[in-house]
């Protein structure tokens, strides 16, 4: 009987680890995200680079005030080279309120435009990362995505990766 009653016990966990849990699985902090057939690269899905909350300047020496400002310049995802506009605004506390800002470019015409808001902080490792937060102008089928910038920018040019396996580097200029 005791046998019994182990083998229901033991037959009723393992049931029970089968039962569906509504949410969204997430990876692992530092694993790339995972790829999608859109026009538009698509949401990170949890991969973010960790921010910083101490102050403006990281360990590193990196600081939210050499992006502050308004940039101009390209980044390429699967829908093709598109135009991107870099607006930050002063910081408030350890982030600083910015919008990113895509459109058509020459080279690809058939992108679409739109916009979102995005938060910048300096990582502890000394990056400037771009989080998005939400869309102001959506298009249909496009995804936010996040951006990451290793050190300051230099000689008015800042350059780094769109976090998304779908997309290449990004490159802007002060304006």
């Amino acid at each position: 009987m005791l046998r019994l009653l182990g083998v229901v016990l033991v037959f009723g966990l393992v049931a029970g680890c089968a039962q569906k849990v509504d949410g969204t699985a997430l990876p692992i902090a530092d694993a790339p995200s995972t790829s999608r057939t859109s026009k538009r690269p698509p949401l990170p899905s949890g991969g973010r680079p960790p921010s910083t909350s101490s102050s403006r300047a990281a360990p590193s020496g990196v600081s939210l005030d050499g992006v502050v400002g308004n940039w101009e310049g390209t980044y390429t995802c699967a829908q093709g080279e598109t135009g991107l506009k870099l607006q930050v605004s002063q910081p408030e506390g350890d982030s600083a309120p910015a919008i990113f800002e895509f459109y058509p470019v020459g080279s690809n015409p058939n992108a679409k435009a739109g916009k979102y808001r995005m938060k910048v902080a300096v990582s502890a490792g000394g990056q400037i990362t771009f989080t998005q937060v939400e869309w102001i102008d959506q298009p249909e089928g496009y995804f936010m995505v996040d951006l990451v910038v290793s050190g300051e920018p230099k000689d008015g040019t800042m350059t780094g990766r769109v976090l998304d396996t779908s997309c290449q580097n990004f490159s802007v200029t002060r304006k």
